[in-house]
């Protein structure tokens, strides 16, 4: 994967936000988001907190997400206690 995309550190993966406007929504049918701070991204100042649209691929061997709306991360350090909650998958 290039270094070219970019870099997202203190991540996690979360249910996506939009249940606050639709609080009917099953949650095993809300999808889910990278969020974490965000490097070499061209809309966005380094370390800025992001929350991304509908993650659609995890590889965790090689450190990527993609995203509904096509966008690819690299995945830095994770989120401490999210690595320590989910340590079997990493």
């Amino acid at each position: 994967m290039s270094q070219t995309h970019p870099t997202v550190n203190n991540w996690s993966i979360v249910g996506e936000w939009n249940w606050i406007r639709n609080p009917y929504i099953a949650p095993e049918a809300r999808n889910s988001v990278l969020q974490g701070n965000v490097t070499n991204h061209p809309k966005f100042e380094d370390n800025s907190h992001i929350l991304t649209s509908a993650v659609v691929e995890i590889n965790l061997k090689e450190k990527f997400v993609k995203t509904e709306k096509g966008s690819t991360y690299i995945l830095g350090d994770p989120d401490p206690a999210y690595a320590e909650a989910y340590s079997s998958h990493f």
